[in-house]
């Protein structure tokens, strides 16, 4: 077998093949801080088990030259898709741009044309523009008996303010009439255009 048809069938199996960790395990070889020198080797090594499983030699100029395409190809950049935050804008292999929804095992959800999508991490190529912060609301803006909500754990809650006690702001809770003392670092507070009358 020709190297050229050794590297295909590599490149294939590398890029194509569901769950190969492959570019996972070089793209945590290269964070870790190790020298391209020493990655290359790391790669030559995964390769020569390839070929003893699939009976061809890999030999180091063709393991380099994976490694090379896997780069030219961007393959290998290193995308943290924990410090992403939803809105941030990344492209994809297919020249398409998506925004970032939220992060999961190994696929990231992102919505593009309205429609959200299950998205495999490796089809990420680089983040092209990070969604500007929210800015915090202002809780001493809020008015006596004014409604509003908290994010708790991906749930909004709803309250009704009462006062700001201790660095905590008091609030109501609607529907069993009970007081939470809540901290105002914690949470995002957002105020509701509608005020309960007692």
């Amino acid at each position: 077998m020709t190297e050229k048809k050794i590297k295909d069938m590599i490149l294939k199996d590398i890029i194509r093949t569901k769950g190969n960790p492959t570019i996972h395990n070089l793209k945590l070889h290269i964070s870790n801080g190790n020298s391209e020198k020493d990655t290359k080797n790391y790669l030559h090594s995964t390769l020569k088990v390839f070929g003893s499983l699939n009976e061809v030699s890999v030999s180091k100029e063709l393991s380099d030259q994976v490694y090379d395409y896997l780069k030219e190809n961007k393959y290998l950049n290193d995308i943290d898709f924990y410090s992403l935050t939803p809105g941030d804008k990344l492209l994809l292999r297919s020249h398409e741009i998506v925004e970032f929804i939220e992060m999961k095992r190994t696929n990231f959800i992102g919505r593009m044309n309205g429609k959200n999508y299950r998205i495999p991490i490796m089809s990420a190529i680089e983040v092209v523009e990070k969604a500007k912060p929210k800015e915090k609301f202002d809780v001493t803006k809020l008015k006596a008996n004014q409604y509003f909500y908290i994010n708790h754990k991906g749930i909004a809650e709803l309250f009704i303010f009462k006062e700001i006690k201790n660095n905590k702001v008091v609030g109501i809770n609607p529907t069993n009439q009970g007081l939470y003392n809540i901290a105002i670092d914690d949470f995002n507070f957002n105020p509701l255009d509608i005020c309960y009358n007692l």
